[in-house]
Formats: structure tokens, sequence, C-alpha cells
């Protein structure tokens, strides 16, 4: 009985699987320069967004572009060090006005947290 309490103890404090969550919303943001834009985030990861393009290729579809960014995210619920040690992917989809200089885009994904966190 003793040896049995002690095969169920960890799934009683914790595991050591990563926590994860969906997450989904909507990004506007706008164009500072060529390669530079500031926004808003909302929804699961609503706060400020920042993206700097780091190229640009032709889509599947005629007319589509795929853009590559790397991104600065800061939520309004826990800045940056909630998602400290998280990973996950994020999908997005949405327009592009280049003569405006604007940017509308949906996004969803996953995030998963360290365990114990």
């Amino acid at each position: 009985m003793i040896f049995a309490l002690f095969m169920a103890a960890p799934h009683l404090f914790g595991s050591d699987a990563p926590r994860c969550e969906l997450v989904g919303g909507a990004i506007s943001t706008n164009f500072l320069d060529q390669t530079s834009t500031q926004g808003v985030a909302t929804g699961s990861l609503a706060g400020g967004v920042g993206v700097d393009v780091k190229g640009v290729s032709s889509g599947a579809s005629p007319g589509s572009l795929v853009f590559h960014n790397h991104h600065r995210w800061v939520t309004a619920t826990g800045g940056t060090g909630r998602f400290s040690g998280a990973t996950g992917s994020l999908e997005a989809y949405g327009s592009v006005n280049n003569n405006a200089g604007e940017i509308v885009l949906r996004y969803r994904g996953r995030v998963c947290h360290p365990p114990n966190q």
C-alpha cells in the first residue's frame, strides 16, 4: 500500500508535462518604415506588438505574399514574464495595404508553458 502511494505521488503534486493553451485574436498594425511595424493585438495575447520584416516571398496563390518576421510582443496581462520559457506556434492570415502601410491579421495557435510554471 505504501509503495502504491509513492507511485501516485507525482500525479498528486504536479506534472513534468508542459501546460498548453490555445490562443487566438486579431492584430492591427502600421508600417513605421519599409521593414518595421507597430500596433496592437486583441484576444488571448492582447497588448502591444511590433514586427521586423526579415523577408517577403511569393505565396502559393497568385498575388499572395508570405512575410518572414521577427515579433516583439508585450501582453497587457503579464508583460513578457508571463511567457518566460514558453514555446509554441502561431499562424496568421489577413490583409496588407502597402499603399496605406496598414496590416490587419487574425492569429491562432498554441502556447506551452514549462512544467510547474
